[in-house]
């Protein structure tokens, strides 16, 4: 299929995105999560044979556990509304702010975020707290229930599971 697609002049990226497994799947055929492995092998495929065209999603590097690319291997970002690169261009911008942000009066805050982004968050909240040692927040890792314990991304989190995740 990505050959057949890369035969197009036309095509400039394409994105290789896993599949959202929800808990209402009833009926419908059966199909399993990717394993760390698999997430891998995805991963290799992309960059070893269609590096600059083709984009594993950032989920399938968070889930084989590989260290999300540099800024510069997205270029131009242009499947970021696919998930490719989001999680790089969201810690880059955030620890560029963090550097030229100035100190505030005392921050008491709380973050909720999905399960595979809570590591990234947690990192950005530490810095946060290193450099503004006034700064109280705790990061909260918001389950998908409404969706799925499978669905671990964090935008597509519902405002009911933040609510009765976090009411108290």
């Amino acid at each position: 299929t990505l050959k057949d697609l890369l035969a197009f002049e036309n095509v400039q990226s394409i994105a290789a995105v896993s599949v959202g497994l929800t808990d209402h799947r009833e009926g419908l055929y059966p199909l399993n999560p990717y394993t760390k492995e698999q997430a891998s092998e995805v991963i290799d495929i992309m960059e070893e044979n269609y590096n600059g065209k083709v984009f594993a999603s950032d989920e399938f590097y968070l889930k084989a556990n590989r260290p999300i690319p540099s800024s510069d291997f997205y270029g131009e970002y242009y499947q970021i509304e696919n998930g490719v690169g989001m999680y790089r261009s969201f810690l880059d911008e955030a620890l560029f702010a963090l550097e030229n942000e100035e100190p505030s009066p005392t921050l008491k805050k709380t973050c909720a975020t999905g399960v595979l982004a809570k590591p990234m968050i947690s990192f950005i909240v530490d810095k946060a707290k290193n450099k503004w040692h006034n700064l109280e927040c705790e990061v909260h890792t918001v389950e998908n229930n409404f969706f799925g314990q499978k669905i671990t991304v964090a935008g597509l989190i519902t405002g009911q599971d933040i609510i009765a995740q976090l009411k108290d």
